[in-house]
């Protein structure tokens, strides 16, 4: 019995980090998928991880996007805050023009483990991790 509660343990813990671990891919997914898009010129798709109803129009999002081609990124910071059911995804960015700026973007759980954009700050090299 003594050696069965260690391994208990054991399984208990891995279990709750791999859980957290799928919740942090799961709500960095849709920044991924965006900026993914957006590096294909797709800019359209890009648009489409954000939530409906974001502060940040369309329109405006694709000229944006279409002055800020995305050449690179890595996505390296995810804080979430699991009561609120929100969360932050920051990187870095290379533009095609070779420029290295941070990325920061403002995320939203709409189901369970479904998250989509909610806002994202414009290319700022001052928004760039410190780690990076």
């Amino acid at each position: 019995m003594k050696k069965i509660l260690p391994l208990v343990a054991v399984i208990l813990v891995a279990g709750l980090a791999l859980s957290g671990c799928a919740m942090f891919k799961a709500a960095k997914a849709p920044v991924k998928d965006c900026l993914t898009a957006w590096k294909k010129g797709d800019f359209e798709k890009a648009y489409s991880y954000f939530v409906e109803g974001t502060e940040v129009p369309k329109d405006e999002f694709i000229e944006y996007a279409k002055e800020n081609e995305v050449k690179k990124f890595s996505l390296t910071h995810i804080s979430i805050s699991g009561s609120e059911g929100t969360g932050e995804v920051r990187g870095t960015v290379t533009l095609k023009g070779g420029e290295k700026t941070g990325c920061l973007f403002c995320i939203k759980e709409v189901s369970e483990d479904v998250w989509m954009i909610q806002t994202m700050e414009q290319f700022d090299p001052s928004l760039i991790p410190e780690s990076s």
